[in-house]
């Protein structure tokens, strides 16, 4: 399965609160037509996303928005976890600080 419909058709179909669900929007970049859109179908089944830009480093360092796919986390009342899974380019002492600017400033762009 390669979009987030797909698996919360599954989770749906095997009906277990065990089961739930996890966002990675690396892979969205490349598999979802709309992160937002994606993140709207899998609803209270999502309860984690990973953060990382289209060439699996810090959010900030592409040309990667992360706008859409927040606005989609808003629209269902996300509050749960998101984590990077990513390299950094440059000193990390720096560069973290930075993309946490960015992803705020993103998150706040994403208004529903």
């Amino acid at each position: 399965m390669r979009q987030l419909a797909h698996g919360a058709s599954i989770c749906l179909d095997v009906k277990s609160p065990g089961i739930q669900m996890m966002g990675d929007m690396y892979h969205m970049y490349f598999e979802e037509p709309s992160d937002q859109a994606a993140f709207m179908s899998a609803g209270p089944l999502l309860h984690h996303v990973h953060l990382a830009s289209t060439k699996r480093n810090l959010p900030g360092q592409d040309e990667r928005t992360f706008v859409d796919g927040f606005r989609g986390l808003k629209r269902i009342g996300y509050s749960d976890y998101m984590s990077l899974e990513c390299g950094i380019l440059g000193d990390k002492e720096v560069e973290i600080p930075k993309s946490f600017k960015f992803l705020r400033e993103q998150w706040e762009q994403a208004t529903v």
